[in-house]
């Protein structure tokens, strides 16, 4: 007991913590009492108060959830905060396999689903598998089989079937026969797992496996230690409708046929070559550019943006949860990806007979738990009366509002922008003089602790509300400002895409204390819209802010209108995209001989 009370500094025992919690939220979070929610979430508070971890401080518990990471540098666990009462909740980052509870709650009586699935495992050979094309299902009868030392290669042949798409093997043991039965059973599969299959892959059995999978677009094949150049040969020539492929652990081939595959596979777009160690930093440069030329992700610890590489990722590595997003597909209900709309979407039903998720994000619908869901469950829609109708219209730039703008920027400078907006005629002209209900901003936003600012107030007169950003002030925030522009890798923003490392920190620090006092006011005045303004560094955190309204907070775009002065670039070509689809009342008034301007327009920024 001493020792889990030592401290955070022990690597044993923040090692043995780790295993404890990779079980818990990886598999047996239900086993061991834990709700788990949707997206394999589990209740932070619950968590530490589990059986497993007691008597280790919470202190050092918290420690190891936000620091610990795999050998691949990435972080083990993941925690989210529900925005409305600020509870945290925690899941493994990847492979979560999490076991549902066999029982109905409260009880020892088992669930309907599960006697079915053990009844038809017990009399397998007593069922006609060859017109049944659900793949998720399928999956669960061979891990059952196999958890049972049922699984050969008759059963195997009995439950294989023309309709199958998507087949994971992992962890069953199989015979060079076993591959003859997928190829002649399976040959409409499009993603198939052999992961840890080194025993049995060689050159010669993929290739005669790969003979009758013309239709393959994913294969894992980690691990898979025998397999050498001639084998990307055979997957280049045999499959060639091949986009992810993972060889992670496959040490013996050739960096000449690497590079060879990374040419000539017309149609790969992801490659998962993490441990690969090159001959010379030659092979690894030529390999990296050419990946970087024809639009494929490639996955090396030297390679950097592990960001950009994350998605494809889990769908090359968890083939278990496109077993989940198909099956749906292939039974009784559509998959919610087939969704277009989000009243459509809300009002359907995934495979496991839950609701879809609309995430306004990146305007999908996802099945529960998805992970390439951008939104969090307190941003999903579920309830068809919040979906807020798609806005076609078309919008004019208005003159007399880009005028306020400029005025209300200008007010942002001013440490009273209420009188200062009163004693400026061009404002009044254009409808705007009277601000009240001002609520102001100030943050440090860099390391010198230059400060960002902003503030949101009301336009009565012309039933308006404006969200302004100061812009920047002084030679040294105007100096690291452009070194952190010019230097620092750019960061993700929830919307999609990158976006200024200094922008998104002055963001950061800033929205927190005008998000909530906007959205009381919009709350408060329905009649009133939106505008939000900034100049210069003002018109690059108007812009995130803007971005996040309609993104996060669900503004609609009728509603909003962002109108910046002299806004610098403010993130790359996916950012700008979401942003235009977000925010379709958006324009940047400019003027071409400003020379910061000039510089952080620049295309290869």
């Amino acid at each position: 007991m001493k020792d889990k009370l030592r401290g955070q500094l022990d690597p044993i025992v923040r090692k043995r913590i780790g295993k404890i919690l990779a079980y818990l939220l990886r598999y047996g979070a239900a086993k061991e009492g834990l709700a788990v929610n949707d997206g394999d979430f589990v209740d932070l508070d619950e968590l530490l108060e589990c059986s497993l971890l007691k008597g280790y401080a919470q202190e050092l518990l918290k420690s190891v959830i936000t620091e610990d990471v795999s050998f691949r540098g990435v972080k083990r666990f993941e925690i989210k905060q529900d925005a409305l009462n600020g509870q945290q909740f925690v899941r493994a980052t990847f492979g979560r396999r999490l076991e549902e509870k066999p029982f109905h709650d409260n009880s020892r009586v088992k669930k309907l689903g599960e006697i079915c699935l053990d009844a038809i495992a017990m009399n397998i050979k007593q069922y006609d598998f060859s017109d049944f094309n659900d793949d998720y299902l399928i999956s669960q009868l061979i891990q059952r089989l196999r958890s049972k030392k049922m699984l050969n290669n008759q059963t195997l042949d009995c439950i294989l079937s023309s309709s199958l798409e998507i087949l994971d093997l992992e962890g069953c043991y199989l015979t060079p026969k076993s591959l003859a039965i997928v190829r002649t059973r399976c040959p409409g599969l499009r993603i198939l797992n052999l992961r840890r299959h080194g025993y049995l892959m060689t050159d010669s059995n993929l290739r005669s496996l790969l003979q009758g999978l013309p239709q393959l677009e994913t294969l894992n094949l980690t691990c898979c230690h025998n397999l050498t150049g001639r084998s990307l040969e055979s997957i280049r020539t045999v499959c060639p409708h091949l986009r992810h492929l993972n060889l992670f652990g496959v040490p013996r081939i050739s960096d000449e046929a690497l590079l060879q595959f990374l040419c000539l596979a017309e149609s790969l777009s992801y490659l998962d070559i993490f441990d690969r160690k090159f001959e010379s930093s030659l092979y690894l440069e030529t390999a990296t550019e050419t990946a970087r030329q024809r639009g494929i992700v490639l996955l090396h610890r030297d390679v950097k943006d592990p960001e950009e590489m994350l998605r494809p990722l889990i769908l090359a590595l968890l083939p278990a949860l496109l077993l989940a997003s198909s099956a749906g597909r292939a039974g009784r209900r559509e998959s919610c990806s087939s969704h277009t709309d989000c009243a459509k979407c809300a009002t359907s039903q995934s495979w496991l007979g839950t609701s879809c998720r609309w995430c306004p994000i990146d305007l999908a619908c996802h099945e529960p738990g998805s992970l390439v869901n951008k939104c969090s469950s307190s941003q999903e829609v579920v309830d068809p009366g919040k979906c807020h109708e798609p806005d076609n219209g078309h919008y004019e730039f208005d003159a007399r509002l880009s005028e306020l703008a400029a005025a209300i920027s200008g007010a942002a400078y001013a440490p009273e922008p209420a009188p200062c907006l009163a004693n400026f005629p061009p404002a009044a002209q254009a409808g705007g003089g009277r601000l009240v209900d001002v609520v102001k901003g100030v943050a440090a936003c860099d390391m010198l602790h230059d400060e960002c600012s902003g503030f949101v107030g009301r336009l009565p007169d012309r039933k308006l509300i404006v969200l302004a950003f100061r812009g920047t002030t002084g030679s040294s925030q105007l100096l690291v400002e452009g070194l952190m522009g010019l230097a620092m890798p750019k960061e993700a923003f929830p919307i999609g895409g990158k976006v200024q490392a200094y922008f998104s920190n002055g963001f950061k620090a800033l929205w927190p204390q005008l998000h909530e006092p906007t959205l009381a006011l919009m709350r408060a005045n329905p009649d009133h819209s939106l505008l939000v303004t900034g100049h210069s560094l003002g018109g690059a955190m108007a812009a995130l802010a803007a971005a996040s309204l309609a993104a996060i907070d669900g503004v609609t775009p009728g509603r909003l209108a962002f109108y910046s002065l002299g806004e610098p670039r403010v993130g790359d070509y996916f950012f700008a995209r979401a942003f235009d689809r977000l925010v379709p009342n958006s324009w940047r008034v400019v003027h071409g001989n400003v020379r910061l301007l000039q510089i952080l327009l620049n295309e290869e920024l």
